[in-house]
């Protein structure tokens, strides 16, 4: 867990020196600061999910796609206590102990998810670009507008104080389902939060294995996404479905028969689809892969 508090301190150090270039600084740091806020949150959470699954990078949106994915708590306000006694020595229901039974084991600091990434990209257009010159005569100021910059950079830091204040982060609370990946690596998922249709890759680093989710009668199933062709012996060939998808145009694939050890090469190739009539009468069909 990163320390917001140290961050805060620098913050405060920069706005009280108080110069163009110091209270620049301190704008970068508050960017810096919510950027390690909300990919802490994603550090902790990596056994529930993998980098691949990320679809955009920036702050605010990491942390929605923890909440959508991993836990629908990652950027709430949670308290953590442990009864006194063990549960079973209480005679009355859990959620009527007194809370003097109670001993808190630590908090976790909320955040609008939304409004940091509002903040992220503010103090970035205000202070940490210069601005373009509008004629040949304009110059070119070392620095943005100190006063507008300190203005912000105040509010941003009453937010990173507010959530310097938690001591813990969680990676949820429901029950899971788990598979074993094509490598060997256990994958652990929210079953509260999975849905028909869903596409959850490996949480390996170097794996490229992806899987179709599948749901019935409460019943969690984690196809294997591949891409299927057949070599000149018969045998039928498969590559990871992400593999190919993240080929580049003009780049080949080279996929090696386990049983002749013949080689079979893939790539992308653009190809004009012809109208139903022409196509009917032999004309050549749309694919997405040439195997040769």
């Amino acid at each position: 867990m990163i320390d917001v508090k140290k961050i805060v301190g620098t913050i405060e150090k920069l706005l009280a020196e108080d110069t163009p270039q110091s209270i620049t600084y301190a704008a970068l740091e508050c960017r810096l600061a919510i950027e390690k806020i909300c990919y802490d949150r994603l550090r902790i959470a990596h056994d529930y999910i993998s980098p691949h699954d990320l679809r955009r990078y920036r702050p605010g949106d990491v942390v929605k796609t923890l909440l959508a994915e991993v836990d629908g708590n990652t950027a709430s306000n949670l308290t953590i206590s442990i009864s006194r006694q063990p549960s079973d020595t209480y005679k009355i229901p859990i959620d009527q102990i007194s809370d003097t039974e109670w001993v808190q084991i630590g908090a976790q600091a909320g955040f609008d998810p939304k409004k940091l990434g509002n903040y992220w990209q503010s103090l970035s257009n205000l202070a940490l670009h210069v601005r373009l010159p509008k004629s040949k005569d304009d110059g070119i100021p070392e620095y943005g507008d100190a006063a507008r910059i300190r203005k912000h950079v105040t509010e941003v830091l009453d937010e990173l104080k507010r959530i310097a204040i938690g001591t813990l982060l969680t990676t949820g609370i429901g029950e899971e389902v788990s598979f074993e990946c094509e490598c060997a690596r256990a994958n652990r998922r929210r079953s509260g939060l999975l849905r028909n249709g869903q596409i959850v890759s490996c949480v390996g680093v170097d794996c490229n294995e992806s899987f179709d989710v599948s749901i019935e009668n409460n019943e969690f199933y984690f196809v294997r996404r591949v891409i299927r062709f057949p070599c000149q012996c018969g045998e039928q060939l498969a590559i990871p479905t992400r593999i190919a998808e993240n080929l580049k145009r003009d780049q080949f694939l080279d996929v090696e028969c386990l049983k002749c050890r013949e080689r079979t090469r893939l790539m992308w190739r653009l190809m004009r689809k012809q109208p139903e009539a022409q196509s009917s009468a032999g004309q050549a069909q749309s694919g997405p892969i040439d195997a040769r």
